[in-house]
């Protein structure tokens, strides 16, 4: 945005502030009364200056004699576009890759290539990062919702709470706007899909949350536009008498076709079994109609026991992800325990079963290997019988495994132990022996003593 004195041009004084003004789109006229008008020029002569400004939402253009203004800030075209660049940040959710590269092809890359030497470069450069870096992201297949990255694993195995979760979204977005009874209605028929095709997602959960505390709101709406409908009426017939003869006929063709599409959505809210049905502004009974079953629908909502639906949900959702994660036991129990608050939800007892039958298969899978093998340091070796000599006598292991050696120099010990008796008895015998011989022959040597 540029300063300009009245008796300077726009493109002097830029050349002195440089980069000392921010990328806005409009031009200011600031008034010798103090007031300020923001807006954009559309004329400008030599004693006044029209500007379009917004007021109440309407676009309004005001005439201002120059002798009134203290200071005319006008915009530059680069400042013009690149104000408009800037809201291309923060990125929009669920952008798929070409989204990106068009945003960089299109309006980006175009910017910098066309003003090379724009102070708002380094602005629209650090703009082009960010949607290559998301870019980048993009194309592993992940997805950006609510300003955090999906990725692709999660986007397949939690697909039920992702697709409800997008409807979320863009039901909040219908509330934020809080001044069209179009958009509370738009933003029901939402709530209404996701109860019926998304009853077990934590995202329905949060949807009727949003829903409670915007009924006071369309409640007043829906007054309002009670107090409107006649004078709908009578300037729509006002406006009747003014038409000419093929208006008229353009009138009444468009007439008949928003009366057959009305009739239309009434016949699928219907179908649908919606608690609100449509309502048109120029139908004072389906505006009241209306009214009355958003009461009705209030008082259903407000018997809901919200609490227990969120626990169940976000255990749905527990065991989505351990199915994926093959913990198929947690995975039982998680379903188990959704199932006995969202009984009509076929999902649930589906993948109930998937997980009771991975959990089964695991089972036999486990019991047919049998008990797992000991490890190799577990298993005992059979003793081996120590060596003897040819006499019977034990032979000392002269080598031995690292293993081995303590056994093959313990066993001869052992044996020497347990043959000591043997050698003692024997040896006493020997010596018996040997004194009766030698008795025997001493007789024998000397009859003559006898």
């Amino acid at each position: 945005m540029i300063s300009v004195p009245l008796r300077l041009r726009a493109s002097v004084l830029a050349a002195f502030l440089g980069t000392a003004f921010s990328a806005t789109a409009g031009d200011i006229i600031k008034k010798r009364d103090g007031t300020t008008l923001d807006g954009t020029i559309k004329n400008e002569t030599a004693t006044f200056v029209e500007i379009e400004v917004r007021s109440g939402g309407i676009m309004d253009i005001q005439k201002v004699d120059k002798k009134d203004i203290v200071e005319l800030i006008k915009a530059t075209p680069d400042q013009i576009e690149a104000a408009e660049l800037e809201k291309l940040v923060p990125v929009e959710d669920g952008l798929s890759d070409a989204g990106y590269q068009k945003v960089l092809d299109e309006k980006l890359l175009p910017f910098l290539k066309k003003y090379p030497t724009s102070p708002h470069k380094a602005k629209i450069e650090a703009i082009v990062k960010t949607y290559q870096e998301e870019l980048a992201k993009a194309k592993t297949g992940a997805l950006k919702i609510e300003g955090q990255w999906v990725s692709p694993q999660e986007l397949r195995w939690n697909a039920y709470n992702i697709e409800a979760r997008r409807r979320r979204l863009a039901m909040q977005t219908l509330l934020a706007k809080k001044d069209n009874s179009t958009d509370y209605y738009a933003a029901y028929r939402i709530l209404a899909e996701l109860e019926r095709e998304k009853p077990a997602s934590v995202e329905t959960n949060k949807a009727f949350e949003l829903f409670k505390g915007v009924i006071p709101d369309f409640d007043a709406i829906l007054d309002l536009r009670i107090q409107e409908q006649p004078i709908l009426l009578k300037q729509a017939a006002d406006s009747v008498k003014t038409m000419t003869a093929d208006q008229k006929r353009q009138y009444e063709a468009a007439k008949k076709q928003a009366d057959e599409d009305f009739k239309a959505l009434q016949d699928e809210a219907r179908k649908q079994k919606l608690g609100i049905p449509p309502y048109s502004l120029t139908d004072l009974k389906s505006i009241q109609d209306a009214k009355a079953a958003l009461k009705k629908e209030s008082d259903r909502i407000n018997k809901i026991n919200l609490a227990q639906e969120k626990q169940a949900a976000e255990a749905f959702q527990s065991g989505l992800k351990n199915l994926n994660d093959k913990n198929y036991l947690s995975a039982v129990r998680n379903f188990e325990d959704a199932g006995k608050v969202f009984t009509k939800e076929t999902l649930i007892k589906n993948q109930l079963e998937v997980a009771k039958r991975a959990a089964e298969e695991e089972r036999r899978v486990r019991e047919a290997a049998g008990p797992a093998a000991p490890a190799a340091t577990d298993v005992k070796k059979p003793a081996t019988a120590p060596a003897k000599t040819a006499a019977g006598a034990p032979v000392k292991a002269t080598t031995a495994s690292a293993e081995e050696a303590p056994a093959a120099e313990e066993a001869p010990a052992e044996e020497e132990k347990s043959n000591m008796p043997y050698y003692l008895i024997a040896g006493a015998g020997a010596l018996l022996l040997v004194g009766l011989i030698v008795k025997a022959l001493s007789k024998k040597k000397d009859p003559a003593d006898d």
